[in-house]
């Protein structure tokens, strides 16, 4: 009983530092974005840029919803990669 409850733990703690570090990612992709135009890389990202500059437009919901997802993509594949460096 003991053990299960501390894995109950130990699991909520993960997701808890999983969630912080994927939002600490999306909101440093959105601040990498606003600022892409100076570095000349605006073609690249003109979707979420033009959504950050216009916020009201459906552009802008969908580039974030895209942000966020690779911004949790990326994280969870890192967390993957460390998780069986661990394992082994």
């Amino acid at each position: 009983m003991l053990n299960h409850n501390n894995q109950k733990t130990a699991f909520s703690k993960r997701m808890l530092k999983n969630g912080i570090l994927a939002l600490i990612a999306f909101l440093l992709s959105i601040s990498f974005f606003a600022l892409a135009d100076f570095g000349g890389l605006d073609f690249l990202f003109v979707g979420v840029y033009a959504g950050l500059k216009e916020p009201m437009t459906l552009l802008s919901g969908f580039s974030l919803v895209v942000n966020l997802a690779m911004a949790v993509f990326f994280i969870e594949q890192f967390l993957s990669v460390k998780r069986k460096r661990i394992d082994l």
